[in-house]
């Protein structure tokens, strides 16, 4: 199957992972794999190996992690994404930089309980070429530049769209001054009175 470019893994596929198996080594056989879409129901005992697919430019993950899962553990993300789907892997926010170092990812989808934590702040230099953001049903309180005099943050991007964060009170200054960006999107963030930045207020809704 070397020359296999899509694979879907939702139901009814089991893979076991021995307790000294720190991943499935056929992954690493598919070397041209460039869309992988799968359901993890991994509990922490083992972390699927992607390091090797060089070639994968499109990740959907549907995990049921939680944060402990990764307390000695580096999630596998391959330096080539561009697009990356998380559900459910309950990475923390510290371990967010992670992504943000991705040199080539232009679309993050972060979805209910995809990053567990209350304050999330992002890496100076982070997200070289994102283009996208959705973040939905997270617990996020404040989101914040690491240093707010900084321009050097998102870039590239183009769409915000935010949903459900219930508890988000705290949004990046760097947010209102963002040249490429053309749509911000808003769904029932924050209390009535809206998000806040350092600097600025985010209106509710609106696009």
């Amino acid at each position: 199957m070397k020359k296999l470019r899509h694979v879907d893994a939702w139901r009814g596929v089991v893979i076991g992972l021995s307790s000294n198996d720190n991943g499935v080594e056929n992954l690493s056989t598919l070397p041209n794999l460039d869309t992988l879409s799968f359901s993890d129901r991994q509990t922490g005992n083992g972390v699927l190996n992607m390091s090797r697919l060089e070639c994968l430019e499109s990740l959907t993950w549907l995990a049921y992690y939680c944060s402990s899962s990764w307390e000695h553990v580096e999630p596998p993300f391959p330096m080539n994404l561009k697009e990356l789907s998380l559900r459910n892997l309950g990475l923390p926010c510290s371990k967010m930089s992670l992504i943000e170092e991705l040199p080539n990812l232009e679309v993050l989808k972060l979805r209910d309980r995809a990053m567990e934590g209350q304050r999330w702040e992002l890496m100076e230099g982070g997200f070289p070429k994102l283009r996208v953001l959705t973040l939905e049903a997270l617990e996020v309180v404040e989101w914040i530049e690491t240093d707010p005099d900084s321009d050097d943050y998102f870039p590239c991007l183009q769409q915000l769209k935010l949903f459900g964060i219930f508890n988000l009170k705290m949004m990046p200054a760097c947010i209102g001054s963002i040249s490429t960006l053309e749509t911000i999107n808003v769904s029932v963030c924050g209390d009535g009175g809206g998000c806040q930045t350092s600097k600025n207020k985010i209106p509710n809704s609106y696009s």
